[in-house]
């Protein structure tokens, strides 16, 4: 990947425009845009980026994906409808460090050419960093630039967006299934602890139907036992269904 430096060059020959009138619509000073134009590799990724909204066309089209700078034609490069804003994504380098595709801004210093206490700042300072050398760096470590200056544009950008899109629908329908299965087993669960109650209710309607003559106080005893005994096997399911629910929330 390399930038386009031969597009920019002949920018206002290939988009019609004035040199004036590109400076204005970009929002880059003239004495800036003159600059760009002299020497296209000192172009920063801010600029880019003011230069790819401010004209409405893609910042994908000012990076070469081979060594062969192409211009087009007119046609090929504005975005007359439709068009979305490009940017770039701070939290990039971050996902990079943190993936071990790198193991310290220290080993991007050499590449970014900074010391590696400002590797950092210089991967966010986009109004400093050069394209040239984001580009670099990324080709070295086999990123993708893509990754760091998101075009919404690109037909790539349309296949990745629609994957995230298909994995969160995915699953969002696992998290369903497993919220219909939770409630499945919660239900089962109610049922075994009202079968539970009912058997309690027929026990206890036994011993008082066969203990009728024997005293007060013995009754009582036995229906103690028989209550913490469905006491226990009630716990027990209840113990089992927290631990089926904990199972799947970690999961």
């Amino acid at each position: 990947m390399q930038l386009n430096e031969k597009l920019l060059k002949e920018l206002p020959r290939v988009l019609f425009m004035t040199h004036g009138a590109i400076s204005k619509q970009s929002n880059i000073a003239i004495a800036t845009w003159y600059r760009i134009v002299q020497t296209p590799s000192k172009i920063s990724v801010q600029q880019l980026l003011d230069l790819a909204n401010g004209l409405q066309v893609p910042v994908s089209r000012f990076i070469s994906m081979d060594d062969k700078n192409i211009v087009s034609q007119h046609k090929d490069y504005i975005v007359y409808s439709g068009y979305k804003k490009c940017y770039y994504d701070r939290d990039a380098i971050q996902k990079v460090i943190s993936s071990g595709m790198i193991s310290s801004y220290r080993d991007a210093a050499p590449f970014v050419g900074l010391h590696p206490n400002r590797v950092k700042e210089s991967l966010l300072a986009i109004h400093r960093l050069p394209v040239v050398r984001l580009l670099k760096f990324c080709t070295t470590f086999t990123l993708n630039v893509f990754d760091f200056i998101v075009d919404p544009n690109s037909p790539n950008a349309n296949i990745k967006e629609q994957k995230e899109i298909t994995a969160q629908s995915s699953e969002y329908a696992a998290i369903l299934h497993d919220i219909a299965t939770l409630l499945r087993e919660q239900a089962i669960f109610r049922e075994e602890v009202r079968c539970d109650i009912a058997e309690l209710g027929k026990k206890m309607d036994l011993i008082l139907g066969t203990n009728k003559g024997r005293s007060s106080h013995k009754k009582a005893e036995q229906t103690a036992v028989l209550a913490k005994q469905a006491a226990k096997e009630a716990q027990s399911r209840a113990d089992k269904q927290l631990k089926v629910t904990k199972n799947r929330k970690e999961a």
